[in-house]
């Protein structure tokens, strides 16, 4: 971004450092909150130094007067003096600004991106005021979208524009904070207004009415539809869990001992869908029947022996202050909707579990959008962005009839392009519809999503190179123990640890685990090979069967990754895969143990040599 045109202001003084610096301002010609600029040069990680732009935001304006003391302010003061009647100098006032740096970008960038200042600005250097125009392009050289939202301008320039990616800020959580009165409501009523001029589906908890204003402008959004709900709390079977959450936060929390008999009266007490302050009335009115009756002084009253009165008069306590609370704000509620109703409708807020009707699902093929999901029925979908790159990603969907739809997102322009439908992979799922909706349940094998792991190439490169010459060693080991131990020993002890180094990888893999197996199993690998090469020699004087051990290798060669390969398929995971190489090599360890039981039993003196 060239600074050809940008007007000189100041200049940078005394000692700097990454994130503030201070300069002379000339006259008033910048103001608090406003953007600055200076050059500085840095070096740019190859060994050249390049001049950048920094760019700052003016923290404070100080102004003082070194030839005006504190002492004759004072003296002026106290006598009430005018300083025209006084020959002291007043002339001489310097503004002193605050920067904080924002960051730097490269002079010969198009589109400027900021960047983190890693190295101080030179004192003396001179500070540009520029262009509103090259601001703005700044602040939205990031933005890339085709919903742009404008939500306000700067402070210190009010041509300066600022928008945000609508895409981007309602698929990731937002918040909103400042003190009172510093516009956090505005901001959100015109991101509220500018997402319903895109036609961007809201719900919005407006607790406090900011954003009923809404409703009388609607003809300003057309093809907009608002409505206004109250809330209204309800309880089924399955919310038992909202009545312990109403007594903690709106009554007196209860003891272990009272939670017990307050899940006693849920358990007894029939749920139905009815409010939330009826049923609790209810619970209140079988705990009391069941106190009176522990208090009764009948000796046939042998109503639950094991809690104690107090506890149920503390349950009903809390559960009556619950209620109070509810009444109360449900009363207030209705309050307000009536001074409101000549200006708004309110609707109650309805139960989309009392309709399983109105659901609807089409069965398909797999992957048919058009015919089994959009406007057409009802579905569920999730994403996962695995790689975190808001890129690319993996996107599952099911309907209530059971269709299916798994796809690969990429970056593509074309929005055709951009779904791969052609990508399939295995996962469950189960719909059911019933009398409250209709829910879903997927099994999403973590193995089917690609993950940039933070893998140590360098490490792995190494490790497979030094590898390599364990085989070699491997080999010159063989060669001066053979002689000593036998060849049956050494090659189940050999094939015992090989089995072992790559059974630690069933149980996770980690580094010290890949080492240790890598290097275990090359250095075994060959000095097994030795060990077999020579007992077959002992079963097979003339030479028969040992071209069938190369072609026994080979073969389990092919049969190996593609049974790997069939293990993976089916989602079971690397660590089975290790599971059957610690299988294979133990297996083969008993058959050499039973062949050399074998050969003891026929020919004791072979058996010995080996």
């Amino acid at each position: 971004m060239k600074n050809n045109n940008w007007k000189t202001i100041g200049t940078v003084l005394g000692e700097t450092n990454i994130n503030t610096y201070l300069f002379m301002l000339q006259s008033f010609k910048a103001k608090k909150n406003d953007m600055v600029t200076t050059q500085t040069s840095i070096p740019d990680g190859t060994g050249k130094i390049i001049k950048v732009n920094v760019w700052g935001k003016i923290a404070s304006i100080n102004c003082s007067n070194e030839w005006f003391p504190r002492q004759a302010a004072q003296e002026m003061a106290f006598q009430n003096i005018n300083v025209e009647d006084t020959p002291l100098p007043t002339s001489r006032d310097e503004l002193i600004c605050k920067v904080n740096i924002l960051g730097y970008t490269k002079q010969d960038d198009k589109e400027p991106k900021l960047l983190p200042m890693v190295y101080p600005v030179k004192p003396a250097n001179a500070v540009s005021y520029p262009n509103s125009s090259d601001v703005e392009k700044l602040l939205i050289s990031d933005l890339n979208s085709k919903h742009p939202i404008h939500i306000g301008t700067l402070l210190a320039r009010d041509n300066v524009n600022i928008k945000i990616d609508a895409d981007s800020l309602v698929s990731r959580h937002v918040l909103v904070t400042g003190m009172s009165g510093s516009g956090k409501t505005v901001m959100v009523r015109r991101i509220i207004a500018e997402l319903m001029r895109l036609h961007f589906p809201m719900l919005v908890y407006d607790i406090h009415g900011d954003y009923l204003g809404f409703v009388k402008k609607q003809k300003l959004f057309p093809n907009n539809k608002i409505k206004l709900f109250y809330p209204s709390l309800s309880v089924k079977a399955e919310d038992k869990e909202i009545i312990y959450t109403l007594i903690n936060k709106l009554g007196k929390p209860l003891t272990e001992p009272q939670n017990d008999y307050l899940n006693t009266l849920l358990n007894k007490v029939k749920f139905d869908e009815t409010s939330i302050i009826k049923f609790l009335n209810s619970l209140i009115s079988f705990s009391k029947g069941l106190l009176d009756t522990k208090n009764s002084k009948s000796k046939n009253s042998n109503s639950m022996p094991h809690i104690k009165p107090a506890t149920m008069f503390v349950v009903n306590r809390s559960l009556s202050q619950v209620v109070k609370k509810l009444v109360n704000m449900e009363n207030t509620n209705a309050r307000h909707r009536q001074r409101m109703s000549k200006y708004y409708d309110f609707e109650k807020l309805p139960d989309a579990n009392t309709e399983p009707e109105k659901i609807t699902g089409r069965l398909s093929r797999k992957d048919r959008w058009m015919e089994a999901f959009g406007p057409h029925s009802d579905w569920v979908g999730v994403a996962f962005d695995s790689n975190n790159d808001d890129r690319t990603g993996y996107w599952f969907a099911v309907n209530p009839a059971g269709s299916r739809m798994d796809v690969y997102v990429s970056d593509a322009t074309n929005v055709m392009e951009a779904f791969d439908s052609s990508w399939d992979v295995v996962w469950e799922f189960k719909t059911a519809i019933h009398d409250q909706g209709w829910t879903i349940e997927m099994k999403i094998p973590m193995s089917v999503f690609q993950f940039d792991a933070d893998t140590n190439e360098d490490l792995v490169g190494s490790t497979l190179v030094w590898a390599s010459f364990c085989s070699l060693l491997g080999c010159f080991i063989a060669t001066l123990i053979s002689n000593r131990f036998g060849l049956i020993r050494p090659l189940l002890i050999a094939l015992i640890t090989m089995a072992t180094g790559v059974g630690l990888l069933s149980f996770g893999i980690t580094e010290p685990k890949f080492l240790m197996s890598v290097f275990t199993f090359n250095l075994l690998w060959i000095f097994t090979d030795v060990y077999q090469m020579g007992s077959l020699a002992n079963f097979d004087n003339g030479g028969r069967y040992s071209a069938y051990l190369p072609a026994s290798q080979g073969l389990g060669q092919i049969v190996g990754p593609n049974l790997a390969a069939s293990i993976l398929s089916f989602n079971l995971g690397y660590e089975s895969v290790f599971m059957m190489c610690w299988a294979a090599a133990m297996m083969a360890m008993v058959i050499y143990w039973l062949l050399h039981r074998y050969l003891r039993a026929t020919d004791p003196k072979l058996a010995d040599a080996s």
